[in-house]
């Protein structure tokens, strides 16, 4: 039996003392083209909406890195 990739958003954001990747929102695709065509579709109202969340933590000098599409497996946390 094959598996069903699912992808998801991803943002790579450095918060000044620290840089992290987290998934953006709970939406996912069944393709990585449906992904990036969501991605090209609404990137202002993603960037608006990660401004705002930096705004509410108290890190407004918050810059997002990148932000992109990837299977949910492959999206693993590992300390370094």
């Amino acid at each position: 039996m094959e598996s069903i990739a699912i992808y998801i958003i991803y943002a790579v954001i450095n918060f000044g003392d620290v840089i992290i990747t987290q998934e953006f929102k709970p939406i996912s695709f069944k393709s990585q083209e449906q992904c990036e065509a969501y991605l090209h579709l609404n990137s202002e109202p993603i960037n608006l909406s990660l401004q705002d969340h930096f705004k509410k933590l108290g890190k407004p000098k918050s810059q997002v890195l990148q932000v992109g599409c990837v299977d949910k497996m492959q999206f693993v946390w590992k300390e370094t």
